[in-house]
């Protein structure tokens, strides 16, 4: 008997699937790392700390991801793809279901740290795993599909404890806050996006290409934009001076 060949097109579907699964687990380990901002005041008061000691947790989970991220870039090339990925989404279910029933901040602490811990062992293998499942022409689509954008800004922001009695936050707001956030909404994955006043005070430092015009919500006038795409060789530092 004879099969018939593959529909033309079979390959790529299966390699979306494949990348949107990966595309899942990111979101899902990467949400785990925003989650505790909006809580802080809720965490605070059921564990009888300071607002200010709560947001520790957020730095001790941005503390363990960063050591971990290059250990896993250098070891992880021992151990099989399916098994790190495997693995580290294990350890963020068991970092998750302990930080929901932490009965104190230490061991809050612990289990924030932990799921530090599987986002610095996720995201690296999952960029990388994606970029082996595509050939070499779709890899860019293939990173996209499971990375981020970002943007930057520059200006004037009010800080500090905003609300209301039994509702306070530390925040920043102004229309800088909201120029960053809107640029970061447009931003594609791995594209940092800025804008002209941010772009003229880094001066010779980068490299940029234009992205046009956007209109952003929360302005009247269209706001050019940049995307940020690397650092120039051997760019002089410029030494910013503040009267």
């Amino acid at each position: 008997m004879i099969l018939d060949a593959a529909p033309p097109g079979n390959e790529d579907w299966r390699m979306d699937l494949r990348v949107f699964a990966l595309a899942v687990g990111n979101f899902v380990t990467a949400s785990s790392a925003f989650v505790v901002v909006g809580l802080l005041n809720e965490i605070a008061a059921d564990l009888h700390v300071s607002v200010a000691v709560a947001g520790l947790l957020a730095a001790g989970f941005a503390g363990t991801s960063a050591v971990l991220a290059p250990v896993v870039g250098i070891l992880g090339s021992r151990i099989a793809r399916r098994t790190l990925l495997v693995g580290a989404l294990s350890v963020n279910v068991i970092g998750s279901l302990g930080s929901a029933l932490a009965p104190n901040f230490a061991t809050l602490m612990a289990f924030r740290m932990l799921l530090g811990g599987s986002i610095g062992s996720y995201i690296p293998a999952a960029v990388t795993t994606a970029g082996m499942l595509a050939p070499i022409e779709k890899r860019g689509r293939a990173i996209f599909m499971i990375t981020m954008g970002a943007s930057v800004a520059q200006g004037y922001a009010t800080m500090g404890c905003i609300g209301f009695e039994g509702r306070w936050d530390y925040a920043a707001i102004g229309s800088i806050t909201n120029l960053t956030a809107r640029l970061c909404g447009h931003a594609l994955g791995g594209q940092i996006l800025t804008n002209q006043k941010t772009l003229s005070r880094l001066g010779a430092q980068v490299e940029f290409e234009a992205v046009g015009e956007l209109e952003l919500k929360g302005f009247a006038q269209p706001v050019a934009t940049f995307c940020i795409s690397g650092m120039r060789a051997a760019a002089p530092m410029e030494t910013v001076r503040h009267n």
